[in-house]
């Protein structure tokens, strides 16, 4: 089974489709929930912990950590 896997962003919200966002939801022709690009459960079921609304702010190969804007530090 492959280990759990961390992403982080700035953003607040989980990843969703920008060109659909752009050209098909603001002209009023997509729903809403045709947005995201995948499913709240699908981060789960794969082992994917989206760290959201934070920023990278160092790196550290070395120890293979993430030091986040909070101060938190991840592997």
């Amino acid at each position: 089974m492959p280990a759990p896997s961390r992403s982080s962003a700035r953003s607040t919200r989980y990843p969703y489709d920008r060109p659909n966002l752009s050209k098909d939801y603001l002209a009023g022709t997509a729903e809403e929930a045709w947005i995201p690009l995948r499913s709240h459960e699908f981060y789960a079921e794969h082992q994917i912990d989206l760290i959201l609304g934070v920023r990278v702010t160092s790196i550290d190969s070395t120890r293979r950590r993430c030091v986040l804007d909070d101060g938190r530090e991840i592997e």
